[in-house]
């Protein structure tokens, strides 16, 4: 995945290893990151579906 190369990516793991998990809190995480992205992403197409 490209995401892995960028700043954010490597910070984020680097500061999450840090810090001792869980798998599920892993998991729990992530959920909440694909929920969030989800809902930007509904928000996205909403704002740029041309108005009827």
């Amino acid at each position: 995945m490209a995401s892995r190369d960028t700043g954010w990516a490597n910070k984020l793991t680097q500061m999450l290893a840090k810090i001792s998990n869980t798998p599920s809190q892993v998991s729990i995480a992530s959920m909440g990151a694909a929920a969030t992205a989800l809902r930007r992403s509904n928000r996205m197409v909403k704002l740029i579906q041309p108005k009827a």
